[in-house]
């Protein structure tokens, strides 16, 4: 919202503005009152204002003085842009508004003039209503100061022509005449006022200088403005009595000249008076002035020179419909962008910055992110936040058996580091110590450590092999580590009764066989040991204790083993009391008393060991003594 006279002092709703009074003689008016009053809700990028209802653009302008942070600059004959560079902040367009005027140049007018001021303001979002500047100004009539030079008695019937003012002013001092006659023999005075009356402007003057014998105007002003493309025409105040003399030799009244040069002209009236002028003809220029904005720390390069900040420079720019424009570009800084942001670290660490500088937590430091598209690089205020470390923790078994191994694992967490080497969260160990390193999805570190124990070696001693008579029990000696046997099982299952009394280990069964028994500690850890079991039974074998190899009777010189129905001869051996074998047989269970040589065996006692099979296929080996006799 841009209001132009907030209070309504000017007495115009809502928000335009009029002067109270008519202006007059100046030709120049604010456009505001000083209460203006802006607000929005974005920042505004521009402000258009557009002079209506003139007929006389050539004459009309706005102008701006004490630009400062704003650029100014003429559109079209009728419109101007008004746009902050640095700050655009509402109160500085405020007092922009204030520093803007009307202005009309017309030398000629003597009308009222009445013109409308249209100011819109444009930001992103979107524009505003547009308000209006109403502005009245009123040229008085009083006509224009005049000098006239008097070589010789002079009359004139009617001065208010050379004032070329309008009837109805007062001359002060009046002349002899009482009116508007002018006798330089009786008018001494050399100054005169015409004082004229206005119903808008009320009083103005305009003045009569009388240089008796002296000056005179020739019609040249001191400093003549024109475009460089362009010609002046000059015609001298001369009457035709009158010598004109020009410094390059010309008596021409009337004169074309280009700029740039100053020209001298002597004229020389009827009554001898000589007068002498010039006139400067100077290229006219527009003047704009423009703001080129830099980063800091940056440069403006023109036209092969480097410019800083706060310097200014003058360029040219040249044009041939109209006049050459002198633009003052003015150095300004840019406002860089500035972003803030956090960054984590983890907890007790610190954070070592390009600039070599180590930050830690709660404090701040600055990152310049380079700009892809022009503009100033932006600063980035960095915050260091601190975050808590992982908190690792593995699981797995503490206690393992002698020779196995185990899985460890860590908890959930990004990245795993083994001191084994290896990178996954579950790995397979066997006894030791076991360090871990996480790490977090936004690189903090923290350790985990646990200890493996392998029990060491299971030794546990007994007999490979034994023999059961058939309905008793056997007792083993149990020999090591028995101490860690919690459970015993024997396999196959079911097929052997047994009691464990510390060391010793009773056994029966009916079942001959090769059995597995089994042993386990209180973590599980197993040990397994084979013992072949003989089952003694009562059969139908008979086995004589007792022969005579020299007997009387041919079947007495025989001996021989009667087997069960149910048996099958394997094998026999007959043993010394040394241990020797003497004699051996697959054909039969029987033995004629001879060695393995042929020879008879001397008298004594020998043991017997006879292998048969039943019909299960069980095997079992028969034993005993016999005595030998001649």
């Amino acid at each position: 919202m841009i209001d132009l006279d907030k209070n309504n002092s000017s007495g115009v709703l809502p928000y335009d503005y009029q002067q109270n009074k008519v202006i007059c003689n100046d030709l120049e008016a604010p456009i505001t009152d000083d209460d203006v009053f802006i607000s929005t809700s974005n920042p505004i990028d521009s402000i258009v204002l557009t002079i209506t209802g003139s007929a006389n653009l050539e004459f009309e302008s706005l102008i701006m003085e004490n630009v400062g942070d704003f650029s100014f600059q003429k559109i079209n004959d009728s419109t101007y842009i008004l746009k902050g560079i640095l700050n655009r902040a509402d109160e500085l367009y405020m007092n922009a508004l204030k520093n803007i005027r009307y202005v009309y140049s017309g030398l000629e007018s003597t009308e009222l003039i009445k013109r409308t001021i249209n100011v819109q303001a444009f930001n992103a979002a979107k524009k505003s209503e547009i308000v209006k500047a109403f502005v009245i100004l009123q040229k008085s009539k009083k006509g224009i100061d005049t000098t006239l030079s008097i070589c010789r008695p002079y009359v004139n019937d009617d001065m208010i022509n050379i004032l070329q003012s309008n009837v109805g002013g007062v001359w002060s001092p009046s002349f002899m005449s009482g009116g508007n006659k002018f006798d330089s023999e009786v008018d001494r005075n050399d100054l005169y006022v015409y004082v004229t009356t206005d119903s808008i402007c009320g009083n103005d003057t305009s003045i009569l200088r009388i240089v008796r014998g002296g000056n005179r105007n020739l019609g040249l002003n001191d400093e003549e403005k024109i475009c460089k493309s362009d010609s002046l025409d000059v015609t001298l105040n001369a009457n035709p009595t009158d010598v004109i003399l020009w410094e390059d030799g010309s008596n021409a009244q009337k004169r074309t000249w280009k700029p740039p040069g100053k020209y001298r002209v002597s004229l020389k009236t009827a009554e001898g008076c000589v007068f002498q002028d010039s006139v400067n003809v100077l290229p006219l220029y527009n003047f704009i002035t423009t703001t080129q904005v830099l980063c800091p720390g940056d440069s403006f390069y023109f036209k092969g020179q480097n410019y800083g900040l706060g310097a200014y420079l003058l360029d040219t720019i040249v044009s041939s419909p109209i006049c050459d424009t002198i633009n003052r570009i003015n150095i300004a800084e840019i406002l860089q962008f500035s972003i803030f942001s956090s960054k984590a670290i983890c907890n007790g660490e610190k954070y070592l910055h390009t600039d070599g500088i180590m930050y830690g937590a709660g404090e701040q430091y600055v990152d310049f992110i380079k700009s892809t598209d022009g503009r100033c690089d932006t600063i980035n205020y960095v915050t260091l936040e601190e975050i808590p470390k992982p908190n690792p923790t593995i699981s797995g078994d503490t206690l393992i058996c002698f020779g196995s191994k185990t899985d460890l694992t860590a908890s959930n967490h990004n990245k795993y580091e083994w001191n084994t080497g290896e990178m996954t969260k579950t790995i397979e160990v066997g006894g030791g110590s076991f360090d871990v390193t996480v790490i977090d999805t936004l690189d903090c570190s923290a350790n985990a450590t646990i200890l493996v124990v392998e029990k060491p070696e299971w030794i546990i001693d007994l007999i490979e092999n034994i023999e059961i008579e058939d309905g008793s029990a056997y007792e083993i000696i149990l020999t090591g580590d028995v101490g860690r046997i919690e459970v015993l099982s024997i396999n196959p299952e079911g097929t052997v009764n047994y009691t464990r009394d510390g060391d010793y280990l009773n056994l029966s069964t009916e079942k001959e066989g090769l059995y597995q028994l089994i042993f386990k500690d209180n973590i599980g850890c197993l040990l397994t040991k084979d013992l072949f079991i003989r089952v003694k039974k009562d059969k139908g074998n008979i086995a004589p204790n007792i022969f005579q190899i020299n007997a009387s009777l041919p079947e007495n010189r025989i001996w021989k083993i009667t087997l069960d129905q149910d048996e099958v001869f394997k094998s026999m051996s007959i043993f010394d009391r040394w241990g020797n074998v003497v004699f051996s047989s697959q054909d039969g269970p029987e033995w004629a008393g001879n060695a393995k040589s042929g020879e008879k065996v001397i008298s004594g006692v020998y043991v017997y060991l006879v292998e048969v099979e039943d019909k299960k296929g069980n095997q079992s080996i028969m034993s005993g003594e016999v005595l030998v006799i001649e």
